[in-house]
């Protein structure tokens, strides 16, 4: 049984959850402050102040080497980038050197505090989950007040729907895989919370929810069967309670002309297996900008073999270099300077050098935590949970501006790394078993010789 330490100061030890809290709750407002006059943000301060926590740590390369070659390689293209596009080719690099991220979480988990990380992350979803409830209440009864909240031209409260769908991944995983204890004592309330959550943002992104939904499908064979039975009936509990409310009240748009309805949920449902129109409503126009700015890119990159192999370069503005997927109106999910896809986007900016980094650190971490998800009948709780936030992150950003923002990539790196040194323990701890056989106890006394 997990019991939490009283004397434990959580809030200073665990830089994970200032990221988490800030980055969940308040969005991207909480992304744009900075030092004033200056272009370091707070995610540059977090990463100083985790990279300054290593000086006593013993850092070794070998454990994150994959790491390094990603950021080489980035460094190499920013090099041959930034004289002609200065500052704005330092900002496409942002998307590389968040893997710095790895190592402060790779090394912020030990065998020592494993066991209170976990009280930390099971008060953090005690909080967290009621507070970004409440929010989402706050941001549909007072969108109007919320719009004059403003922080150098950006909202209150902007935390995207498919983020949040990511970090529910993690926060379902956690209260499913964690054992019983006194911190959160009635669980069926949080998993409540979670469908409500997951239900309302599953109209406004179709990215997040299709990641919620295949991390937890590639989890559920971990559950026992009162879980299964329960995060059926919670999920169908909260549909109920959702529509049953905002079908009948007003039907205002809430993120680019969506609006939380069942009409809305159908169509982006529908949208993901059909090329009908009629149908699928406006959401079939963003997929097919998608699938048409990706063929047209991959077509540009691979006419010539200088760019096929090192890209585009680090600093160009996709969207504007392609007039024709330029969008004018306001939806914002066009609004951008990235395609939408991060893995297009590395072989887009960096070509097959930059891809093979990025392919080669995915490799090595999927190759440690395929086989606990798919194969192992354990279910250890950190690595188990942040994996398939690992696997909700990944699927999410092939659909959106995940990896590029701050907002999603710091998390997912730190998940990243977090969950790989997890993986290390346990399979060390599997090891050390084998290799200890158990000692057998002797049918009589040993009589010492003299």
């Amino acid at each position: 049984m997990i019991q939490p330490n009283r004397k434990e100061k959580w809030y200073i030890d665990n830089v994970f959850i200032f990221l988490l809290m800030g980055y969940l709750l308040i969005g991207k407002m909480y992304a744009t402050l900075h030092i004033p006059f200056t272009p370091i943000y707070i995610g540059e301060i977090f990463m100083i102040f985790g990279l300054y926590r290593l000086k006593n740590k013993p850092v070794r390369v070998r454990h994150f080497y994959f790491i390094v070659i990603f950021i080489f390689i980035g460094l190499c293209n920013l090099a041959v980038n930034v004289g002609k596009f200065k500052l704005e080719a330092v900002r496409d690099f942002a998307m590389i050197y968040y893997s710095v991220f790895f190592i402060i979480g790779y090394y912020h988990v030990s065998e020592r505090n494993i066991e209170s990380f976990k009280v930390t992350l099971l008060k953090c979803i005690k909080y967290v989950l009621p507070a970004l409830l409440l929010i989402q209440v706050i941001k549909r009864t007072f969108k109007e007040a919320l719009q004059n909240l403003t922080y150098e031209d950006v909202a209150l409260f902007a935390t995207k729907s498919g983020d949040i769908q990511v970090y529910l991944a993690l926060f379902s995983a956690l209260l499913i895989s964690s054992p019983r204890n006194k911190i959160i004592r009635y669980k069926n309330i949080y998993y409540l919370m979670c469908g409500i959550l997951l239900v309302t943002t599953a109209s406004l992104n179709r990215g997040g929810f299709v990641a919620f939904c295949i991390a937890l499908i590639i989890g559920f064979r971990h559950f026992n069967f009162r879980q299964k039975v329960n995060s059926i009936y919670i999920l169908a509990f909260a549909l109920m309670i959702v529509f049953s409310g905002i079908e009948i009240v007003d039907r205002q748009s809430s993120s680019g002309g969506r609006q939380v309805s069942i009409t809305q949920l159908r169509e982006n449902i529908i949208s993901l297996f059909s090329s009908d129109t009629n149908n699928a409503g406006r959401t079939q126009g963003t997929k097919r900008w998608r699938k048409e700015f990706w063929s047209t890119l991959i077509a540009e990159v691979t006419e010539s073999p200088s760019k096929m192999w090192f890209g585009l370069g680090l600093g160009p503005n996709l969207i504007t270099q392609f007039e024709q997927f330029a969008v004018d109106d306001e939806d914002s999910e066009r609004k951008t300077k990235h395609p939408h896809n991060y893995t297009i986007n590395i072989f887009s900016r960096l070509g097959l050098v930059g891809l093979f980094g990025w392919l080669f650190v995915l490799f090595c971490f999927l190759r440690k935590a395929i086989p606990m998800l798919l194969f192992s009948k354990k279910r250890p709780m950190l690595a188990w949970s942040f994996s398939l936030l690992v696997i909700a992150g990944l699927i999410n950003s092939n659909f959106d501006v995940y990896l590029e923002n701050p907002m999603g990539a710091i998390i997912f790196w730190i998940s990243m790394g977090i969950a790989y040194k997890c993986l290390k323990i346990e399979n060390r701890a599997k090891s050390v078993g084998i290799s200890q056989p158990s000692q057998q106890v002797p049918r009589f006394p040993l009589i010492s010789t003299p």
